[in-house]
């Protein structure tokens, strides 16, 4: 014998109605079946409406909305079985609304409806579809029958949440089913009866519970729950796209879910079939050929962690006294009190100290909850024994469900350091002793983030690292580009997913919690009609509740570089090869150091100095391990390499400077490259990391530039600039003579910083350059006679988009490890 329960969903339509057949009569095959429905599509919403409007007197909207109902009804038989076969059934549908309507009349006239009648009356949307999927099968060549549980599951009259008499209720099912032969019944969930015969309702998941006892009654071979799901998630769908069916649980691990929000499967549906051994299939009705989950005995699924489930609308009420240390009995009052005020624990924890104990309730008793604990402990507040006692609502619980925590170490290490790193702060934790959960306490605006950080970070799905880039220029093309053709390397490699949330320029944004196509952000910043507004920046970043969230500011803008210790106190990172962050002025660089000293907050800055060469990496390895840097010097620019290198073969400086301008060495402006600022702010850089407490005005810095050409346009300054040429050609004549040659170089020596044109000999390691090439020389108590000198490319939007790509990778590896 095979039990198939089919959820309302799968009675919904004419199409499912026929699918449902299907199913059935391809059961039929191999097993008697029995089936257990619950009422149609959204009937029971319906009648709770319908009661509603009848208590109110309003009689013409009750009765246009019962005659809805019936027209529904009606039109589900009309539709899915032949005229011939509609007869019995109409007039039984007939009956049933003629029912109901005095049924409600009753209630209109009297402005009541008792507990016992409103379960009459919501047991008639499991008898309509009881009657309908019995025509549906008779009309396919089943012979099938309409059952009224009443006369089978016996409880007590504890109306719209009836107990179960389990032993009674074996005794009837076996008793029916003993008269069967080979019809197939089709049973009434949800519904119960009384000894006196009163129909009774069995609360939340009740027909799920009517279809196990029936199943645990007659020690079935299986129950199978048809739902519109998959099977169990991993995760809920809404809130975690990558959620995925499992392929099986065993029977805590379902109930450990079931509890804590997983809502497939109710645990008290999970008892009675536990108790038999009976394995319990969830089936999807609208994709009948996929294997669903199966919940028995033991789970054949290999992984640690079976999914996350979350509990919303919920409140922490704490009790907190340094009085109570120690003190026997302060708990069993507090449950106590609670219990009496018909306040339901969901989650229990307690400091070591014993200085506080909290537990979760639901938010809609915390007024109760307050209440109850101040009458209890009243003497204890008014002598101060118990300073404290307060509710803080907006939680949420989310429950880790662990097969083998007890010998897998390091689970709650890593949960613990996925959320911290996120800046998601728990607010309690519970760990039952069954070692099967793991429950923690958030506020509600986290709750999105943590499941995605949860389910990605036990490998229930790929790690999602979500970019917000800022600026759309040269080097911000260059880099989604590059993300976008490492893409799906990444993820087989690395295990990590980097989607493109978010792009915005000096004007317009795009943004939302869904990942943008990188091949289209252009043409969707273009299109939209979204401002950008800087101080709102951070909010809606943080309102899209993504996990994960770094942002990449490939700007040149001070005013943009403020806003790093705001985006890092939330918790986000920051990638840049903006230098103006780390050259400000001391106190607002300062405000950034202690943004990133308040938390484990990633802040990545390696492209600001050397594009894509570590640079800063190696200054901190070397300090970090203690050597003493003595002297750095260097040529940080690209763009001033590429025209030194250049002035040396004889090319006229004006030529030199419109050919770096050509081939995009320089900024959108030469004069920011020539004026010797970009240089001085990479020497302060350095500077700054090796714990210099300096200002840019400190570093002493040389401007190609003279004073009349400063200012005025850009075509007006290449115009003009042919105008230096002599000034430049004779230092190159100069230093020739002495068998050296000029290098425009950042130097600190002696704590002191400075840039600008110096000579240096030709064999020396700032002369033997190509073109755009950058160099810097570490001189150090290590390396003192032979200074360790890392070279190579400093220019160009691809070099310095790669460096950038690799400090996002690097963060990328530190968020999901």
């Amino acid at each position: 014998m095979q039990i198939l329960k089919f959820g309302g969903s799968s009675l919904s339509t004419t199409h499912v109605l026929k699918t449902v057949a299907f199913i059935a009569k391809t059961r039929c095959q191999k097993n008697r079946i029995a089936i257990v429905v619950s009422a149609c599509g959204d009937t029971t919403d319906h009648l709770l409406q319908v009661i509603d409007l009848s208590l109110l007197g309003q009689q013409k909207q009750w009765k246009s909305k019962l005659a809805q109902l019936k027209k529904y009804h009606l039109q589900l038989l009309e539709k899915t079985v032949l005229k011939k076969h509609q007869r019995y059934t109409r007039e039984r549908i007939e009956f049933i609304f003629s029912e109901l309507h005095s049924f409600l009349a009753g209630v209109s006239l009297v402005h009541d409806c008792s507990a016992r009648t409103k379960d009459l009356i919501l047991s008639q949307g499991e008898i309509l579809a009881t009657e309908i999927v019995a025509a549906v099968l008779n009309a396919e060549g089943l012979s099938a029958v309409a059952v009224h549980a009443a006369q089978l599951i016996a409880t007590d009259d504890h109306y719209g949440q009836a107990l179960v008499d389990c032993e009674l209720t074996e005794q009837k099912v076996k008793k029916y089913f003993a008269t069967l032969s080979k019809t197939v019944p089709v049973i009434t969930g949800f519904v119960g009866g009384t000894a006196n015969g009163d129909i009774t309702t069995l609360g939340r998941g009740g027909s799920d519970y009517s279809a196990a006892l029936i199943a645990a009654s007659v020690k079935a071979k299986a129950l199978e729950i048809w739902t519109d799901v998959d099977g169990v998630l991993s995760a809920d769908p809404r809130l975690v796209l990558d959620a995925f069916p499992l392929i099986s649980l065993s029977y805590e691990e379902a109930m450990e879910l079931a509890y804590f929000g997983a809502k497939v499967v109710h645990s008290k549906t999970l008892t009675p079939l536990m108790q038999k051994k009976i394995p319990l299939w969830i089936k999807n009705t609208f994709a009948p050929d996929v294997i669903g989950t199966c919940i028995s005995e033991k789970s054949t699924d290999e992984g640690i962690v079976k999914g996350i489930t979350s509990m919303s609308d919920v409140a922490v009420l704490t009790l907190t006294g340094s009085g109570i240390i120690g003190v026997h009995g302060v708990a069993g009052r507090m449950f106590t009190a609670l219990a009496r005020a018909e306040v339901n624990v969901v989650m229990i924890s307690q400091s070591s100290s014993e200085q506080s104990v909290c537990c979760v309730i639901s938010s809609d008793k915390q007024k109760e909850a307050v209440h109850a604990l101040k009458e209890e402990f009243k003497l204890e507040l008014k002598a101060r024994v118990v300073q404290n006692i307060h509710c803080e609502a907006d939680m949420v619980v989310l429950s880790l469900v662990v097969s083998k925590m007890k010998g897998s170490p390091g689970v709650a290490g890593k949960l613990f350091s996925v959320l911290g790193k996120n800046g998601v702060n728990v607010v309690a934790v519970a760990q039952g002793s069954s070692e099967m959960s793991i429950s923690f306490v958030l506020s509600e605006e986290d709750k999105v983030r943590a499941l995605n950080l949860i389910h990605g970070a036990f490998h229930l799905s790929l790690n999602h690292v979500n970019l917000f880039m800022i600026g759309k220029g040269r080097v911000g093309t260059a880099l989604l580009r590059q993300v976008e053709e490492a893409r799906v390397r990444l993820q087989d490699e690395m295990g990590i997913d980097l989607r493109l949330i978010g792009v915005c320029d000096s004007q317009k944004i795009i943004l939302g919690n869904k990942p943008l196509e990188f091949k289209k952000w252009k043409t969707k910043l273009a299109q939209s009609k979204e401002t950008l507004k800087l101080p709102q920046l951070v909010t809606s970043l943080k309102s899209t509740a993504l996990e994960n969230i770094l942002v990449i500011d490939v700007t040149a803008s001070e005013e943009i570089a403020k806003y790093y210790p705001e985006i890092i106190a939330t918790g986000m990172s920051v990638v840049t090869p903006n230098k103006k962050a780390q050259t400000q002025n001391l106190n607002t660089f300062h405000i950034l150091q202690k943004a990133l000293n308040r938390g484990r907050k990633q802040y990545r800055y390696e492209t600001t100095v050397g594009a894509a060469l570590p640079v800063i990496s190696t200054l901190q390895d070397l300090k970090d391990s203690g050597d003493e840097i003595l002297e750095i010097q260097g040529i940080f620019s690209g763009t001033l390499s590429y025209l030194f290198s250049t002035l040396d073969k004889g090319v006229l400086f004006s030529d030199a400077v419109k050919e770096a301008v050509k081939r995009g060495y320089t900024e959108p402006d030469p004069r920011d490259d020539l004026s010797g600022e970009d240089v001085a702010r990479k020497i302060l850089i350095l500077a700054r990391e090796l714990g210099l407490q300096l200002n840019l005005k400190q570093v002493k810095v040389e401007n190609l530039i003279p004073p009349s050409l400063r200012k005025g346009s850009v075509a007006h300054f290449l115009s003009r600039l042919s105008e230096i040429n002599a000034v430049f050609a004779k230092r190159c004549a100069s230093a020739k003579q002495k068998g050296k040659v000029l290098q425009y170089c950042a130097q600190l020596k002696q704590g002191k910083p400075s840039v600008g044109v110096v000579e240096v000999n030709a064999d020396s390691p700032l002369a033997l350059l190509k073109p755009g090439d950058n160099v810097v020389i570490f001189k150090s108590k290590r390396y003192f006679d032979n200074p360790l000198i890392i070279k190579g490319p400093g220019a160009g939007p691809e070099v310095t988009a790669g460096g950038v790509f690799a400090d996002i990778l690097k963060i990328s590896q530190y968020l999901v490890r």
